[in-house]
């Protein structure tokens, strides 16, 4: 079913999340520059995602978003559960 009939550039996806969640939500108005949102395209493959994802969770766990300098290791990662998302990828 149609969400915004006459509208079908408001009926994508990405205009969804747009318009039910990103602004409303978490006050995300442009996503291509505000700070709050990032984006990993596709055609940079699962290997990079699978690094901010690393990232990400070394920045939630350290307050820091060094590339270098890092106390958690990735044995520490998978110590805390962390599962490679390529692997999980290939696997299945």
């Amino acid at each position: 079913p149609r969400l915004y009939p006459g509208d079908p550039v408001g009926d994508l996806d990405v205009s969804v999340l747009q318009k039910n969640i990103l602004e409303p939500v978490f006050g995300i108005r442009d996503p291509r520059t505000d700070p709050k949102i990032d984006f990993v395209g596709g055609i940079r493959g699962l290997h990079e995602l699978e690094l901010y994802f690393q990232r990400c969770i070394r920045y939630v766990m350290t307050g820091k978003w060094s590339d270098s300098g890092y106390r958690i290791k990735y044995k520490e990662l998978k110590a805390l559960g962390y599962t490679s998302l390529v692997r999980e990828y290939y696997r299945s």
